[in-house]
């Protein structure tokens, strides 16, 4: 499962609808027109005028503070979930659902982003090692989603 965080980019006179979806890094990882179709003349102002958003710093940065671009485009933003929810259903070992839900609340958001980040590089590691997978709250108590498992 991938976190995205959403950018709902409206054509105020064209009405195409276009979605940009980055991961906690900032990074894009899907671009969709969602309603309408990219036709030449905005696809232009897209990828030419415009700085097409490759990274979230671009949207936040340019896009959403640019008068040119808020004058034809409306933009709405749905954040990435980094609720327990969503951690409990990726890191996927489904014991000890109380003790991770304490320690999942103690949590800053930024930690939360870091622990989100880190669960799939723990999954990979976990393959290449052959051992076994530790409980959520163990993963968060002990702070593993500080260590560099892609490194290990």
């Amino acid at each position: 499962m991938d976190n995205f965080r959403t950018y709902r980019v409206k054509g105020r006179k064209s009405g195409i609808t276009m979605l940009f979806k980055y991961n906690l890094n900032g990074s894009i990882r899907e671009f969709s027109v969602d309603n309408g179709d990219l036709l030449l003349e905005l696809a232009k102002k897209l990828f030419y005028d415009y700085a097409f958003p490759y990274s979230q710093d671009i949207m936040d940065q340019v896009w959403l503070k640019s008068e040119k671009c808020k004058k034809i485009f409306e933009i709405s933003i749905s954040p990435a979930d980094l609720s327990f929810e969503a951690i409990w259903n990726l890191y996927n070992k489904k014991v000890a659902r109380a003790d991770a839900e304490k320690s999942f609340a103690k949590l800053s958001e930024t930690d939360k982003i870091k622990l989100f980040l880190a669960v799939p590089a723990y999954h990979r590691y976990l393959t290449r090692s052959k051992i076994s997978q530790a409980y959520l709250a163990t993963f968060i108590n002990s702070k593993y989603y500080l260590d560099d498992f892609d490194q290990v």
